[in-house]
């Protein structure tokens, strides 16, 4: 941490000031040192949300640049990855395939697999072709693969999506055996986690 940051968190302090900061160990240092609350960018958005200060979109936006920008302890839902896709025009855009990517990277196996399936029925209840819909469910499960050993998060996703009594039922289910078979067309996986 620089001399600066930490000047800044004491006077702050001081001041009776809350630490706003998007550096983690910097809000720590704050919490620890001077016994003073931070915040971060997110909680600030969504404190403005919740008080309508800004509306839905507003918050969607801020939030798909600060994982664009890569702000750590960022988080998305299936609403915001939707929002981002449908706003694409319904195609595997660099910016769908890096917000897609973030649930590869967490450790967070239920959070993780609760997003990409509620994206999943978003995606299958939106007017995109079923080519598409059956790509992004495709990515969505090489992403969910990438850096899991245990398939854990593909087997709950699968588990998930084929237990839902959708209308949908069928098709998510013979997509989930064709990704498995190697029949659907999907960008390549290191190529996403790259981004």
């Amino acid at each position: 941490m620089t001399q600066l940051k930490k000047r800044s968190l004491i006077e702050s302090q001081t001041r009776g000031l809350l630490v706003y900061c998007d550096d983690y160990l910097a809000r720590l240092f704050s919490q620890k040192q001077n016994k003073s609350s931070g915040i971060w960018t997110q909680s600030l958005l969504m404190y403005a949300l919740n008080n309508k200060i800004i509306n839905n979109n507003d918050y969607y936006e801020a939030v798909i640049e600060l994982v664009l920008r890569r702000f750590n302890y960022t988080s998305i839902n299936a609403i915001i990855l939707f929002y981002l896709f449908e706003k694409e025009g319904f195609v595997h855009s660099p910016k769908v395939l890096f917000l897609i990517s973030v649930l590869g990277r967490s450790d967070d196996v239920e959070s993780n697999v609760k997003v990409a399936c509620e994206f999943i029925f978003f995606v299958w209840n939106s007017p995109c072709p079923l080519l598409i819909k059956r790509n992004i469910l495709g990515t969505v499960f090489e992403v969910l693969k990438y850096n899991d050993n245990k398939n854990q998060k593909v087997a709950n996703a699968s588990m998930r999506l084929r237990s839902n009594n959708s209308k949908y039922h069928k098709q998510l289910a013979q997509a989930i055996q064709d990704w498995r078979d190697g029949l659907l067309i999907v960008p390549d996986i290191q190529e996403i986690m790259s981004i």
